[in-house]
């Protein structure tokens, strides 16, 4: 039997999340929360995702070439999906996108204005416009460090012990807050949000983590909303061991 529990987005939208199965929610459901909110589901196309991997012989897996979320009519205007089949995210429309699976595990896709250079992962330190996404997991020191910082009291926080690197530092200004006890989210003096997804399964197994970064210009600042939201819909925290 899989338990459900109620996320309520930003705009007021709930979300029924299942433990390690998938977003559940009927259609009804949908058009219903859309209505009151004001928001509407509509369908955006998928634009595919080059991806570099670590190790040779791998190949991504299939995605769709359309999918359907809930938002405001103008920011269906000026959104699409970027997926590599590993990771799937909503950007800026026009946009270039790039995705990476290394051998240690660890995996990310960035999406960016053509003619920029892709962000190094869900960084604080990507300055440049941006969405990223970045798949890790906390039993190794790579995914222990790109979440201990807004988890102080994790597993994560404690990997490396006294002797090892200690968390990396949050631009000056930013506010963490948590808004489930598995999702983090931060916002920075820029604008910029991030969103941290690690599951707080109550020892210190590794469990894979997600984390995604919304860095826009002021024009287009309040598309992180329906961006972010769509990540917690769609990679919610789930107790997986990694």
């Amino acid at each position: 039997m899989y338990r459900t529990s109620r996320l309520v987005g930003r705009s007021g939208f709930a979300f029924a999340v299942g433990a390690g199965v998938g977003f559940l929610m009927s259609v009804t459901s949908l058009a219903g929360a859309a209505a009151v909110s004001g928001e509407q589901i509509s369908v955006l196309p998928v634009v595919s995702c080059d991806t570099t991997f670590g190790i040779s012989g791998q190949a991504a897996p299939w995605h769709p070439q359309s999918l359907a979320a809930t938002m405001s009519g103008t920011a269906a205007k000026r959104l699409n999906f970027y997926s590599n089949g590993f990771f799937t995210v909503l950007a800026p429309r026009g946009w270039a996108c790039a995705g990476l699976v290394a051998a240690d595990g660890g995996s990310s896709l960035s999406v960016y204005p053509v003619g920029a250079k892709p962000a190094n992962g869900a960084t604080a330190s990507a300055t440049s416009p941006s969405v990223t996404i970045t798949g890790e997991y906390t039993g190794h020191g790579p995914g222990a460090l790109l979440v201990c910082v807004y988890f102080p009291s994790s597993p994560a926080a404690r990997f490396f012990g006294s002797g090892g690197p200690a968390c990396p530092k949050l631009p000056a200004g930013t506010r963490v807050q948590l808004l489930t006890a598995d999702i983090a989210e931060a916002r920075e003096p820029s604008g910029a949000e991030t969103i941290v997804l690690y599951p707080q399964v109550g020892s210190d197994a590794s469990v894979n983590v997600t984390v995604a970064r919304c860095a826009l210009t002021p024009r287009d600042k309040s598309l992180c909303a329906p961006i972010i939201a769509d990540v917690i819909a769609r990679h919610f925290p789930s107790a997986t061991a990694a």
